[in-house]
């Protein structure tokens, strides 16, 4: 058994101090100095297991406002009371549509303004009279904010796309492969946007890079236009969510050309449910729907190593109250049997996106201490 060392003893390492005075302090200051590590990164596992493997983003309080860091900036808002990091991702989408865009947004009617926009001046108009971020609106607003904020802070935004989100006629395609680049990273992916001026080939969204093992896939993101819902006036005239009817996405994302696994993300559009019929029914479109493209020869080889098919209504319901599992976020995966370009971590990835899914229905207020 080692003997213990009495504080007023000589120190060993010979200075001629007394022990208390010397090397015990410095044995004291390792030890605590490994307890506050110990603390920060069980605060960071315990964070990476809630909300995924996202940037924790930094912020500095100071007396006239709030510092945050993104992409090596600094941005500084002056915000009274305490601030959490909903305020930061509400701020932040703010700064990507800028004030001279916001001033002009905000001279025109309500109904005529960017999609997004319409949800956030929604959710601050209520802010002060109920809790707007259980509205409609305020998901939907708090969402978008959330996978900007994501993408911004881990990969670089491409101008395109840039423009894209700003354009309203295009605003539900490009917001769909936002969250889908999000969910990705959240998933341990580092993510590369193709192209978009290259017409030359059909080609993918973006290339997704796992972090751990720097695998490359292909990932195609698809959403399902419907009339009088994000401002298109055009398509079927059935009510949404009669019918899930996304054959032709699935086919489309199916002539993707990419000599890596394909991966595929559907936004189905769909409303809250009425019922538990509806999901019930949903499902089995999807079932009958992939089936017959199995019939057909799509499925050996699949083009595609794996779909998931995703619904938030958020945008649906806007002013209304959500929370309840009629009006909750799902997704569903099918995994090809053999695919046209095999993988041997399928499987993994699947159970990555499914699990970052739910990392993602809404972000983080509180932060770990870093």
């Amino acid at each position: 058994m080692a003997k213990s060392i009495n504080k007023k003893s000589p120190c060993s390492c010979g200075s001629g101090k007394r022990y208390e005075q010397c090397c015990r302090r410095k044995f004291l200051a390792v030890r605590k100095a490994k307890e506050i590590f110990k603390q920060k990164d069980e605060s960071r596992n315990k964070f990476v297991e809630q909300f995924g493997n996202i940037r924790i983003p930094q912020m500095l309080e100071m007396p006239d406002g709030v510092i945050t860091s993104l992409e090596g900036s600094l941005y500084k808002q002056a915000r009274p009371g305490h601030y959490t990091f909903l305020h930061a991702v509400h701020d932040h989408a703010l700064l990507f549509f800028g004030e001279k865009y916001l001033e002009e947004q905000e001279e025109k009617p309500l109904q005529s303004r960017h999609p997004a926009l319409q949800w956030m001046y929604t959710f601050v108009k209520q802010t002060q009279t109920n809790n707007a971020t259980r509205i409609g609106a305020g998901a939907a607003w708090y969402r978008f904010a959330y996978d900007l904020y994501t993408i911004r802070d881990n990969a670089n935004l491409e101008k395109i796309m840039k423009e894209r989100l700003l354009d309203t006629n295009k605003f539900q395609s490009a917001r769909h492969e936002l969250w889908t680049a999000a969910l990705f990273i959240t998933a341990n992916f580092e993510i590369e946007f193709e192209d978009e001026v290259d017409n030359s080939r059909k080609h993918p969204e973006f290339i997704a890079t796992d972090r751990e093992t720097k695998a490359k896939i292909a990932v195609e993101a698809k959403s399902r236009h419907r009339r009088g819902i994000k401002g298109f006036s055009t398509g079927s005239h059935k009510p949404p969510g009669e019918e899930v009817g996304v054959r032709g996405l699935v086919v489309g994302a199916y002539e993707k050309i990419s000599n890596l696994p394909l991966y595929v993300v559907v936004d189905v559009n769909l409303p809250q449910q009425t019922q538990h019929r509806d999901f019930e029914r949903w499902l089995l479109e999807l079932d009958n729907m992939m089936n017959d493209l199995a019939a057909e020869g799509y499925a050996d080889p699949c083009p595609a190593n794996a779909i998931f098919f995703c619904n938030d209504p958020s945008h649906y319901l806007i002013n209304e109250q959500i929370g309840t599992e009629f009006d909750s976020l799902w997704i569903k995966d099918y995994v090809a049997t053999i695919p046209r370009t095999p993988d041997n971590f399928t499987s993994v990835i699947c159970d990555r996106i499914m699990k970052a899914h739910k990392q993602r229905v809404h972000p983080p207020e509180n932060l770990p201490e870093m």
